[in-house]
């Protein structure tokens, strides 16, 4: 099949740490021969601060791990372990902590 260039740069840093609407692309069939006649579409992308965001504060259907530790009610998501395990520099200890001593600080 015939090779074709694409233009990148559809997504950059600021979207993916703030989030928004972007031109992907996004192929036509996903087998081993596939992606031959790629389209752009637009997708909503949730940004890296927006997510940890609602990890630590919650949305309006769920608590979040702020929430959790102060109040010591509801286990934690796998997401939320997840984010606690890897967070740099013992964050995950500090926010815990902070959490039980006093939520409105910690948030």
């Amino acid at each position: 099949p015939k090779l074709t260039r694409l233009n990148g740069n559809k997504v950059t840093i600021e979207h993916l740490i703030h989030g928004g609407n972007v031109a992907m692309y996004r192929c036509d069939t996903v087998t081993q021969d596939g992606c031959l006649n790629p389209t752009i579409t637009n997708v909503t992308l949730a940004g890296l601060s927006t997510q940890v965001e609602n990890l630590l504060l919650g949305t309006g259907s769920s608590n979040g791990i702020i929430f959790k530790f102060a109040r010591n009610t509801g286990a934690a998501s796998t997401t939320e372990k997840a984010f606690m395990t890897s967070a740099p520099a013992s964050i995950g200890g500090m926010i815990r902590t902070l959490s039980a001593l006093n939520e409105g600080a910690a948030r």
